[in-house]
């Protein structure tokens, strides 16, 4: 259990902090995390995140590149099984990567995930 985000990012309050209340949810929010989170910028773990500035965010990145690194990084949460579908686009002239994807967790639950501009959005199936 994890305490829950609410969409912008910021700890969910009722009168108290709020608890994910489900594995689905706990993934989700633990993902957005992952791919939100730029390699270097939490300072207790360097190697955290996705590495946007080396190796995505430029010139002449591959596409084949760009989406093995997200995959790469949906594959790290230890509750992931597998990435089911997996489509992107990358439109070089406006320079703008989309993906969605359907992750099939441990316990066997579909999430969807698509980027809308910088952030990743989560649906459970």
């Amino acid at each position: 259990m994890d305490i829950l985000l609410d969409d912008t990012g910021d700890v969910a309050f009722s009168n108290q902090p709020t608890i994910t209340a489900s594995k689905d949810l706990d993934l989700s929010q633990r993902l957005r995390i992952r791919l939100g989170t730029f390699e270097g910028e939490w300072f207790t773990n360097v190697e955290f995140g996705v590495p946007w500035f080396s190796q995505v965010l430029g010139k002449n990145r591959s596409k084949a590149v760009v989406d093995a690194i997200i995959q790469e990084q949906v594959y790290l949460e230890p509750d992931v099984l597998s990435i089911r579908k997996f489509t992107s686009t990358l439109d070089k002239s406006q320079r703008r990567y989309t993906a969605s994807m359907e992750i099939v967790a441990t316990d066997q639950t579909i999430i969807t995930l698509t980027n809308s501009g910088n952030q990743f959005i989560f649906t459970p199936v």
